[in-house]
């Protein structure tokens, strides 16, 4: 009789030590299916639609083209970086109104009008697919002087 019910509390303490263990498993495997989910599947299920400061911005990825996408990220990984990283560029700053980028003015002055102008293009279709204000001023770091300006994709001056 003693051996029935010890095998009894035996079958029943193994019972829930199996079933603690499956649990444990299950809640692990959830949360590395979480945790290794790729991006790509969550920005098909989410709305990925971007934020300016005041007001949000209803945009979908289907308003711009490959390109404008592609210039933007080459802007952001590449061209950004790799001004900064030469001097040309000394400080980059986006504020309520615009962006605002401090140039060393004797690099900016030796560069051509057509990488100027490429730059400011560049600039506005990153600030137009990010959701943030096209308006871009290019400055000296020094004496503040005006360089170059974005003032709406269409509108860009470059200064002498």
């Amino acid at each position: 009789m003693i051996t029935k019910e010890k095998n009894q509390f035996y079958a029943r303490r193994l019972t829930g030590i199996v079933l603690r263990l499956l649990v444990t498993f299950c809640v692990m495997f959830i949360v590395f299916l979480w945790t290794n989910q790729s991006n790509m599947v969550i920005m098909r299920k989410y709305d990925t639609s971007r934020y300016t400061n005041l007001f949000p911005l209803i945009r979908k990825t289907q308003e711009f083209t490959g390109d404008e996408r592609r210039i933007a990220r080459h802007f952001a990984i590449d061209t950004l970086p790799g001004l900064m990283q030469r001097s040309l560029i000394t400080k980059y700053e986006r504020r309520h109104n615009g962006t605002l980028l401090h140039v060393d003015g004797k690099l900016w002055n030796g560069r051509s009008r057509f990488f100027k102008e490429s730059l400011l293009s560049e600039i506005s279709i990153y600030n137009k697919v990010n959701g943030y204000a096209i308006e871009t001023r290019i400055v000296d770091c020094y004496t503040h002087r005006l360089y170059a300006q974005v003032v709406s994709l269409d509108h860009k001056e470059v200064f002498n």
